[in-house]
């Protein structure tokens, strides 16, 4: 019995061909997975401390969905995905390094269930390798089962962070996504039209950094209260 595909995971290879299609698997790899990895080893490495490394690591690569929860709430609670501190070269690595972490949760949670959709065919829940949608919904079950017991572990451990809302994180992370999305969508649209007015890239017309750190502190007990999933984020 070989191992199956996802479903769609193949769209690169009919668009450009097999080679376009691992060099974007490459690609991707590098800069969301071994790009990291890498960065965890540096911290290690200068701290002295394999735990400094682990800290910055694990919850990206074990818990993706904090991340992804992470970066949603900001959007939400910023009304869109703004960076005004007046220095053109630090909004611009902000701005790019908000999305990578978006997209970088998304990639790995996208990588936890192809794994787990390969390996579904030998689990004794699924005993027909054909059946890809089957598969792939109870690989997407499996990875939520998983995630679950991971921050119901963690809630154990961190003081202030309670048992009900962190095993509640997977389905916060996807309903916060989907409120985060139009603020995405709106990003994107002002991108596509923007001019080379700098404003229209870091903040809405009138907003400042002062304005964005006040709305920050008035909201941050909200965040507390609504999600407990940067406890760990660093």
């Amino acid at each position: 019995m070989g191992f199956s595909s996802i479903p769609g995971e193949s769209i690169l290879e009919r668009i450009g061909g097999r080679t376009l299609g691992r060099f974007f698997s490459f690609f991707f790899m590098t800069i969301f997975i071994i790009i990291p990895v890498l960065y965890a080893i540096t911290l290690s490495i200068q701290s002295g401390s394999v735990q400094q490394g682990f800290m910055y690591i694990a919850p990206k690569i074990i818990s993706p969905v904090q991340t992804l929860n992470q970066q949603s709430l900001m959007a939400i609670h910023q009304k869109g995905v703004y960076f005004s501190s007046g220095h053109l070269l630090s909004d611009i690595w902000h701005f790019i390094k908000y999305y990578w972490l978006l997209l970088m949760s998304l990639y790995i949670i996208y990588k936890w269930i192809k794994i787990l959709y390969k390996v579904m065919p030998f689990s004794p829940f699924s005993n027909n390798s054909s059946a890809k949608m089957t598969n792939l919904t109870l690989a997407i079950i499996s990875f939520i089962f998983i995630q679950m017991i991971f921050l119901g572990f963690l809630s154990t451990i961190t003081p202030g962070l309670s048992y009900w809302s962190a095993v509640n994180l997977p389905f916060m992370a996807v309903y916060n996504l989907f409120l985060a999305f139009p603020y995405f969508i709106e990003k994107a649209n002002s991108l596509i039209n923007m001019s080379s007015n700098y404003t229209n890239l870091t903040a809405p017309m009138g907003t400042n950094l002062t304005a964005i750190n006040e709305t920050i502190k008035t909201n941050i007990t909200d965040i507390i209260n609504y999600s407990k999933s940067y406890i760990i984020y660093k």
